[in-house]
């Protein structure tokens, strides 16, 4: 009786160990980002793209990626840079570049100004905004799909657990949802005034939409897929990121400041001075806020709890889409 006993406690803690590892696993894929070491910046017309270390809040290196690259995405493995091409060309094209050997090694034709870019957990679709929502296969780097989800699509973000695609229609005052990974439409959301970036709540039930002719941040119901709520917050707010404790920073172009958001209010609770602002992103860890200034060619970096500036980085452009990688 005693062995069976033991086997049965040795089967329990084999399955409690088991499980830990497995519910564990689940905390890792949510935060994986913790790992990430860099943040790449393209820098518009200094046709550069920035690789700054987030230990040492410095550039280590840039990256020649041709005209005016504002959009950017990074392989899950932290390998590849793709970038795009903001200068009107004959045939404009998205940019492949090995970040190892700093060097690029494939063209991909889109035929249209690049504007913002999503890039899938795995690493096998990139989305990006040409006017319309083009999906590149990355491993065959073809062009799988091209969406037209309204007038001048503008920004695309993958939602919370990549079930679906979201993407703001500036010219149409819409925000298309596709599905994931092909881009099927299955829900246009009408919007405030010029719908430019987005971001999503810490939960995954709501997306905030900066409008830059309206002057306001729409907040929308992602169950309902409505339209729940309206901000208002000046003259041509831009860029969005939300930090893991709800606060919502926002960028303001036409008053040069950052303003945070209380998302349970949902009003302003503060105004940074940042001269020529343009895009935001929270740090991996949640815990900084990346700002690009396209006046003072650098990026802040501010507490993501009290909004404090803690140190401007310098960089040789204006910076814009920033992401993170390994």
């Amino acid at each position: 009786m005693k062995k069976v006993l033991r086997r049965i406690g040795k089967v329990a803690i084999l399955v409690a160990v088991y499980l830990t590892v497995v519910s564990g696993s689940v905390s890792l894929a949510r935060g994986t980002q913790e790992g990430y070491k860099y943040l790449y910046a393209p820098l518009g017309p200094s046709n550069k793209v920035a690789k700054i270390n987030l230990k040492k809040e410095a550039v280590v290196g840039y990256f020649d990626v041709g005209i005016n690259p504002h959009g950017v995405a990074v392989s899950p493995s932290g390998r590849y840079l793709y970038s795009g091409q903001m200068k009107k060309m004959e045939k404009n094209r998205v940019l492949v570049t090995d970040i190892l050997k700093k060097k690029k090694i494939a063209e991909i034709l889109v035929g249209k100004v690049s504007h913002h870019f999503a890039i899938s957990k795995d690493g096998r679709y990139l989305y990006v905004t040409t006017g319309r929502l083009v999906i590149i296969d990355t491993r065959t780097r073809k062009i799988v799909a091209r969406v037209k989800t309204g007038m001048m699509a503008y920004y695309v973000s993958l939602g919370p657990e990549e079930r679906y695609i979201y993407v703001t229609n500036k010219g149409s005052n819409t925000l298309s949802v596709l599905t994931f990974p092909l881009g099927k439409i299955v829900a246009t959301i009408p919007t405030g005034l010029g719908p430019s970036h987005l971001a999503f709540s810490p939960d995954g039930r709501k997306l905030y939409i900066t409008e830059a002719a309206g002057g306001t941040v729409s907040v929308v119901d992602l169950k309902s897929r409505k339209l729940v709520a309206s901000i208002k917050v000046g003259n041509d707010p831009h860029a969005i990121a939300v930090t893991p404790a709800g606060t919502i920073f926002m960028s303001n172009l036409g008053d040069n400041s950052v303003y945070t958001i209380n998302p349970s209010s949902l009003e302003v609770e503060k105004k940074i001075a940042i001269p020529g602002v343009t895009h935001i992103s929270v740090g991996p860890e949640g815990k900084k806020v990346y700002i690009g200034s396209r006046t003072e060619k650098a990026i802040y970096v501010l507490d993501a709890s009290s909004g404090k500036i803690l140190k401007k980085i310098p960089v040789e452009g204006e910076p814009h889409q920033f992401v993170f990688s390994k």
